[in-house]
């Protein structure tokens, strides 16, 4: 029986995991949405305000973009918690409140949901995937945006840890998340890809932290520190834009900055 369920194992990490897409509620949604749409009015004040200041526009007598967004921020979170100083309610259906998501499938929900936003949003290239498209993330082919050449891979990591009542008194941290009732866990981590790129080995890397910027892309050469493990995630038409990775013009050993390696076929 060991041997057979070692097997069992064997064959899934090596032929990736699909992950189920875990439901929000709809309240949740909107609230997204709200936030996501406050973020934007928000950015676009800002650029007015900079445009203004180099119109010779005194800043005294005109609002600060920033305060104007998190006082709008504030606005949206009390609607939906109910005042500020209440717990936030569960953004899980309740028709799946008993269920344990497994790591891949919390961490998936919740860094795509950071990734497109709350219109699940896709761009053309995923689309371009076509339905059918399902490629464990180690045996994935991306094309590099910036030169056309393509990054091949053999092998990936996932790692990721859980964080209940993140920044309370009762923050506790996990390394399997707990059942939907529990609520949103913070979800920190990430995922690399080794492979071969101009005939060159080549690490990329994306990762969610405590901290600012809360999410990075790095790429570097050190294949040979490289260790696979975790789940390995099917990559979709669906899911494409989660595993794409488009290097961050700053810190860590970057090598290179402002390339975008997105999904392109299956090897």
């Amino acid at each position: 029986m060991r041997g057979l369920l070692a097997a069992a194992l064997a064959m899934l990490t090596a032929t990736g995991a699909t992950a189920r897409e875990l439901p929000y509620t709809p309240a949740y949604e909107q609230f997204l949405c709200a936030l996501e749409r406050s973020a934007a009015l928000e950015n676009r004040e800002f650029q007015q305000e900079v445009r203004n200041g180099q119109n010779g526009v005194s800043r005294k007598g005109r609002k600060s973009a920033r305060a104007a967004g998190m006082e709008r921020t504030r606005k949206i979170r009390d609607a939906y918690t109910g005042g500020s100083d209440r717990p936030w309610p569960n953004p899980f259906q309740k028709s799946v409140h008993r269920y344990r998501p497994t790591v891949l499938e919390m961490a998936e929900t919740i860094w795509r949901r950071d990734e497109e936003g709350c219109t699940r949003r896709r761009p053309a290239w995923a689309k371009a995937l076509g339905p059918r498209f399902k490629c464990p993330l180690n045996r994935v082919i991306f094309r590099d945006g910036k030169t056309g050449k393509r990054f091949r891979t053999d092998a990936a990591n996932l790692d990721a840890y859980f964080v209940y009542d993140f920044r309370s008194e009762k923050q506790r941290e996990l390394r399997r998340p707990q059942r939907l009732g529990a609520g949103m866990p913070a979800v920190f981590g990430g995922f690399s890809v080794r492979g071969t790129y101009d005939g060159k080995p080549l690490v990329v890397s994306r990762g969610w932290i405590d901290g600012s910027p809360t999410r990075k892309t790095f790429a570097d050469d050190r294949g040979e520190t490289f260790r696979a493990g975790g789940p390995v995630p099917v990559v979709t038409a669906k899911t494409a834009a989660l595993y794409s990775f488009n290097v961050d013009p700053f810190g860590g050993p970057n090598l290179l900055e402002g390339h975008h390696f997105v999904p392109t076929g299956c090897r």
